[in-house]
């Protein structure tokens, strides 16, 4: 496998044992809870807090992606040669660096 292929199996087992240890972490949380009471709070902090965090996490993927893509769309006003009207395309020789 490449180095890209590892980075996302382990980008993704990171994501999995990061939200496994959360979703564990709350149970555990809400077991050790003494009165009647202070269970309902945790249970219901608990739904708060994770629906804020996947709201959170939804809408940083798609902002990045959003930007993301806006980047590879544009060309940042560099123009090339033969990019302006009546300038032709440099032929070969330019493109080697072999050009005056």
């Amino acid at each position: 496998m490449s180095g890209a292929q590892w980075g996302l199996v382990g980008g993704i087992a990171g994501g999995l044992l990061g939200t496994a240890g959360g979703v564990i972490g709350t149970y555990f949380s809400i077991r050790n809870t003494r009165t009647v009471e202070e269970r309902s709070f945790m249970v219901r902090f608990s739904a708060a807090i994770w629906l804020m965090g996947l709201a959170l996490i939804t809408v940083l993927v798609l902002g990045l992606a959003k930007v993301i893509l806006g980047c590879l769309d544009r060309d940042h006003g560099r123009a090339g040669p033969g990019d302006r009207p009546g300038q032709p395309a440099p032929g070969p020789a330019a493109r080697r660096g072999d050009a005056p």
